[in-house]
């Protein structure tokens, strides 16, 4: 799984919240391939054995290739599960190639009833029921062409193989699933709320999007379109999960007013809920956004939102882009990482701030700043260049020869999978008006680039980022000296019978630029070190 999260670094599994109840192990399969049916993107059906056919566009693929539909059994106790309350009435569905696609493939399973509805496995654990009900005794899906493979030098946040898997179920009559046991939502008839009865009736917007087996710890919540997973019954509350469906309504709502028009398409959003994962991530192997569980209990916060709204450009982009591709190239990596963070700035008037707060002290190569490193690049475990979406913004404005990009040639751009930025031209402009970006750094509109950009507090207090060195008196001293930074890059000596001093040794590699603050006085102010 190539995963995409910026916002806090992905290091690796975090602990589990404490309970007094032990958590009964989720219920899991595994898939055994029994038929490849090779689909060539000429905008064609093509049909396996078993009635499911495939249409791939001509252009979703970024070289000349075709698409696998790969055609499963399953084991396991998910599969177990599964089969004593429904009939599974075709294999589990896979749409692979050698990279991932853009935009969406149209996959037709066969029906054999009025009930059927087709199901969605995430990494063989996760389930979902769509809202989808047969026409002419088919479903149909629009479905991405996920990777096959992995890359061997990823991009940052590479934590964890995925995959997304499609069948049809048909509940058995007298099971826990049955029709006869689910209410009267339209479309869902399947997936009885008996959890959810008394909720879903009030709102009557959001709804359970699973059968709740007796024997599985298994939940989903969904509007329609955004469906949310997880996994423990005391794990969320249905409220916390309808805000995160809310929110991430909204933002797409956002993005889709701004222009971006993969975020006003009605192609399904899969987000999953995993207390293994310490940041949000995006996941370009199957298109899945996973939350921790902080960020989901306090979605509605200033910071959980913020990072919702990035994985979810992750996922704007992944409609146009071939992500998996774009985590090769450094150049690529950089635009989609930097552009994600500008799709935010675009709807969130306080996250260019916060971008500059949370990684304007963060460095990469050991102790070099994100500032100083260079642009138009991107290395494993990177956080630090996040950064540069400020420099970005910096050079973004409409109606000036000075600005190599503007907003809606961003906007334009992302929704044609476009990298204006991989040119020698644009990139010899953002590097010729380095002075700009330090001006706006040290609190000062830019003079030719974005005059308009917002001069936060931040910015105009300048103690939240970059290097500082504070002087002051102390008891001890009547000239000490603290700094924010570390060898190699700011380094103390004492010399003979003088009181100790700093050498600054700070690299600056080409586009990078190095804030560097000296502070006189003895008050400690915040950010300062102290």
């Amino acid at each position: 799984m190539v995963i995409l999260g910026p916002w806090r670094s992905p290091l690796g599994p975090v602990a589990p919240p404490s309970s007094d109840q032990e958590q009964p192990a989720p219920l899991t399969m595994t898939l055994t391939p029994q038929e490849q049916t090779i689909v060539a993107p000429d905008g064609q059906p093509h049909t396996d054995s078993h009635g499911a056919s495939l249409i791939v566009p001509s252009d979703i693929l970024e070289e000349a290739a075709h698409v696998e539909l790969i055609a499963s059994s399953a084991q396991g106790t998910l599969a177990d599960a599964l089969s004593q309350d429904f009939t599974i009435e075709t294999p589990f569905y896979a749409i692979v190639a050698d990279n991932d696609g853009r935009g969406r493939a149209s996959l037709t399973l066969p029906a054999a009833s009025p009930d059927s509805r087709v199901a969605v496995v995430i990494d063989t654990t996760y389930l979902a029921i769509l809202d989808t009900q047969p026409v002419n005794g088919v479903l149909h899906v629009e479905a991405a062409v996920t990777p096959k493979t992995l890359p061997d030098t990823p991009a940052p946040g590479i934590a964890r193989d995925g995959s997304i898997h499609y069948v049809v179920l048909r509940a058995k009559s007298g099971s826990a699933a049955s029709p006869a046991d689910t209410g009267s939502i339209p479309g869902l008839n399947l997936a009885p709320r008996r959890a959810y009865a008394a909720e879903a009736s009030q709102t009557n917007t959001y709804m359970s999007c699973l059968a709740l087996f007796t024997r599985s710890s298994h939940r989903c919540r969904t509007d329609g379109r955004i469906y949310v997973m997880w996994l423990g019954e005391a794990l969320l509350e249905p409220t916390q999960v309808d805000a995160i469906i809310a929110q991430t309504s909204g933002i797409l709502k956002a993005y889709a007013d701004k222009g971006f028009t993969a975020a006003g398409s009605n192609a399904s959003i899969w987000i999953v809920v995993d207390r293994s994962v310490s940041a949000p991530q995006y996941s370009i192997r199957s298109e899945v956004i996973y939350l921790p569980l902080d960020s989901a209990t306090s979605i509605t916060g200033d910071k959980a939102r913020r990072e919702l709204a990035h994985e979810l450009f992750h996922w704007i982009q992944d409609e146009a882009y071939a992500m998996t591709a774009a985590a090769l190239s450094g150049a690529k990596t950089w635009w989609l990482e930097t552009t994600a963070e500008n799709g935010v700035f675009l709807i969130d008037n306080g996250s260019l701030e916060y971008n500059l707060k949370h990684y304007g002290q963060t460095n990469v190569s050991g102790a070099m700043l994100g500032f100083q490193a260079a642009p138009f690049t991107w290395g494993r475990n990177d956080e630090a260049r996040y950064v540069h979406a400020q420099l970005l913004k910096v050079n973004m404005c409409e109606y000036s020869t000075d600005c190599p990009i503007s907003e809606k040639d961003m906007i334009w751009a992302i929704n044609r999978g476009r990298y204006p930025l991989n040119d020698a031209a644009a990139q010899a402009k953002i590097l010729a008006h380095l002075d700009d970006y330090a001006r706006y750094l040290l609190g000062v509109a830019p003079e030719r680039t974005n005059t308009s950009i917002p001069l936060h507090e931040t910015v105009r207090v300048g103690d939240a980022f970059g290097d500082i060195i504070q002087i002051s008196r102390t008891p001890e001293s009547e000239f000490s000296l603290r700094t924010s930074s570390s060898a190699p890059q700011i380094v103390q000596e004492t010399p003979d019978g003088r009181p100790h001093e700093y050498h600054i040794n700070a690299a600056i590699e080409q586009g990078g630029v190095y804030p560097l603050q000296v502070i006189s006085g003895q008050s400690v102010q915040r950010g300062h070190p102290g």
